[in-house]
C-alpha cells in the first residue's frame, strides 16, 4: 500500500492552541483500489489521532478528488468517516438522477 500525502492544514482548538491535519490518498497497485488517510498531529511529528479507509474508490480521480474536498473542508480525522458517508450518499442521489 502505496502513502501519497496530498496536502496539510493548520488548525486551531477551542484552548488557543493547534494541530496539524495531514491528508494521503492510499493506492494499493495489486488490487487496483484506492483509499484515504488522514493523520492528526501536533506541532511536533507526534501523531495523535489517525483514521484511514481503503479499497473505497476504484481509480485514483475519484479518490483525490475526495481527498481535495476533505482539505478544503477542514475535515479532520474524528469526522473522517461521517464525511466519507455523506459524500457516497450524495455520489449515489447524482447518480440516481442522471
Amino acid at each position: 500500500m502505496k502513502k501519497e500525502k496530498l496536502g496539510t492544514n493548520y488548525l486551531k482548538d477551542g484552548n488557543g492552541g493547534g494541530f496539524v491535519v495531514s491528508y494521503y490518498m492510499l493506492n494499493d497497485s495489486a488490487r487496483g483500489s484506492y483509499g484515504a488517510a488522514l493523520e492528526r498531529t501536533t506541532g511536533e511529528p507526534e501523531v495523535l489521532e489517525t483514521e484511514e479507509v481503503r479499497e473505497a474508490f476504484l481509480n485514483r480521480q475519484e479518490a483525490e478528488h475526495f481527498i481535495r474536498l476533505l482539505i478544503k473542508y477542514e475535515v479532520t480525522p474524528i469526522s473522517f468517516f461521517e464525511s466519507l458517508d455523506a459524500v457516497m450518499e450524495l455520489e449515489e442521489k447524482i447518480e440516481g438522477i442522471l
